[in-house]
């Protein structure tokens, strides 16, 4: 689906909207988006109309299924809304205004990118992920009109020499299986500055199918990565999430 969409401009212009794409990645149904937006008003001076403006930026292009969320503001991808309180997030936690370098595993197609650029100044973005993917994300950030340099890169890859400030992922760090979460750690995690990840592996934890990945468990990460700390998701998208956070 990723290959497909990067390499045509017809099924680009649809991607965040056909059921093999939207399954992955542009699920975040009205309910979730709404408690998001109840957590951005808790968390943030915002107004509902900064909110909306912000999180349309991410309402065009890939035609993505628009929800009014709110009857006085027009209709938003849902999916801005988490990119949206993830950002606002980072900025309570660690109080910057700027990352000089920033590193996301797991993209998906940029659009996290795009919502943090709106409250930090960013002059360079690694996304990592699968080589099919990183095509796709290159046409996406391409499109969307970014002021930072970028590239991407698979996990594999060699990042013993690089630092960072910044190192996200949402929810893909955490489905990694132990040996390339450990690389992940060892390369990349503990040479930044800071670390802001969700993790949602503990819900599988009892599920036999994910034994074989055995994941980190949450003592094994506060083990492994240098001055991290846990917190609790918010708002919680399913049982036994959280956040670890690192500062050094």
């Amino acid at each position: 689906m990723c290959s497909n969409a990067a390499s045509d401009t017809e099924i680009f212009s649809n991607f965040r909207n056909l059921p093999d794409y939207k399954n992955i990645l542009e699920h975040v149904d009205k309910d979730l988006a709404i408690k998001y937006y109840r957590n951005i008003k808790q968390i943030s001076s915002l107004s509902d109309q900064d909110i909306f403006k912000i999180c349309d930026k991410l309402s065009k292009v890939g035609k993505p299924e628009l929800v009014k969320i709110i009857n006085t503001q027009n209709p938003i991808s849902t999916s801005s809304l988490r990119y949206l309180n993830v950002a606002l997030q980072i900025k309570r936690e660690f109080k910057q205004k700027k990352f000089e370098r920033v590193i996301e595993i797991g993209p998906g197609y940029g659009g996290q990118s795009i919502i943090l650029e709106e409250f930090f100044m960013i002059d360079h973005y690694s996304f990592i992920d699968l080589p099919e993917v990183n095509e796709l994300i290159k046409k996406f950030v391409g499109a969307s009109s970014v002021n930072f340099t970028y590239n991407t890169g698979i996990l594999e890859g060699d990042f013993n020499d690089k630092k960072y400030d910044l190192v996200i992922s949402n929810y893909a760090f955490s489905e990694l299986n132990s040996k390339l979460q450990k690389k992940a750690i060892n390369e990349i995690i503990n040479n930044s500055k800071f670390c802001f990840m969700i993790n949602n592996s503990q819900a599988f934890i009892n599920d036999s199918k994910y034994k074989s990945l055995k994941f980190l468990s949450q003592k094994e990460l506060l083990t492994y990565i240098t001055n991290s700390y846990i917190k609790k998701e918010e708002p919680l998208t399913a049982d036994n999430n959280y956040l670890i956070l690192s500062k050094n």
